[in-house]
C-alpha cells in the first residue's frame, strides 16, 4: 500500500509540474495537505480493514471493553463500545498493541489479537493508555502539521535553492542518536507522561 500511495502522490507531483511550472510548488502543497487530512480520517474506513479483519471487541472481551471505555471517559474522550475492534494481527505480526486511531467520527479503539493473547488486561490498559495519550495531547493533530509545515518548507526550499544537499534538512528533522523523526522523540515522553494519570488503578509491581 505505502508503495502505492507512493507512485500516486510522484504521479501528482509531477502532473502537478507540467501543469504549472512557476507555481507548481504551490498547487501540490495545497493538494498534499487535504489528502494528508483525508488520508488520517480514511484510514481507520478503508486502508486497515484491506489488511486485516476487525470484530467488535464487546463481543469477546465485554470486561476489557468496559474497562477502555471507562478509560476513555477519564480523558474527556468519547469513543463507545460500537467503535472498538479486536483486529486479527496475529495473521500478519507477532507484535502487541492497543491504540486508538482515526479523527472526528472515525475515532476508534483497536486492540490486536496477539495483545489478548499474551498480556493480562492491566497490561493492555498499559499501553492503550499511553496509545490514547498521543490523542487527548494534541499529537495526532500536531503531527499533520508538522508534516504540512515541513513540505511546504521543503518544497520552498527547492525552488529558492535547486541544489540543496539534503544532508542539512536530514540532520534537522531526524535525531542524530536514535534515527527517529524528532518530533516523535518529543511526543512519546508526553504521552508517557499522561498514561499513568489517565490509568491509574494500574499498580507497577
Amino acid at each position: 500500500m505505502e508503495v502505492v500511495i507512493g507512485v500516486l502522490v510522484i504521479w501528482i507531483l509531477y502532473a502537478v509540474i507540467r501543469k504549472s511550472p512557476r507555481r507548481w510548488w504551490l498547487y501540490f502543497w495545497g493538494i498534499a495537505v487535504p489528502l494528508t487530512v483525508l488520508g488520517a480520517v480514511a484510514e481507520p474506513l478503508i486502508l486497515e480493514p484491506l489488511f486485516f479483519k476487525f470484530t467488535p471487541l464487546a463481543n469477546s472481551q465485554p470486561h476489557l471493553a468496559e474497562r477502555i471505555e471507562s478509560v476513555v471517559k477519564r480523558a474527556g474522550l468519547e469513543i463507545p463500545q460500537s467503535h472498538m475492534f479486536v483486529m486479527n494481527a496475529s495473521s500478519k505480526l507477532k507484535a502487541v498493541n492497543a491504540y486508538a486511531s482515526g479523527l472526528g467520527a472515525t475515532k476508534r479503539v483497536v486492540v490486536w489479537d496477539t495483545s489478548i493473547q499474551r498480556m493480562t488486561e492491566d497490561e493492555i490498559l498499559f499501553v492503550f493508555g499511553h496509545e490514547m495519550g498521543h490523542y487527548v495531547l494534541g499529537h495526532v493533530r500536531n503531527g499533520i502539521l508538522f508534516f504540512c509545515g515541513v513540505l511546504l518548507f521543503f518544497l520552498v526550499s527547492r525552488l529558492s535553492h535547486p541544489p540543496l544537499d539534503a544532508r542539512p534538512l536530514g540532520r534537522d528533522l531526524v535525531h542524530p542518536r536514535r534515527g527517529r523523526p524528532c518530533f516523535t522523540t518529543r511526543v512519546d515522553p508526553a504521552a508517557d507522561g499522561l498514561r499513568f494519570p489517565v490509568h491509574s488503578d494500574f499498580k507497577c509491581v
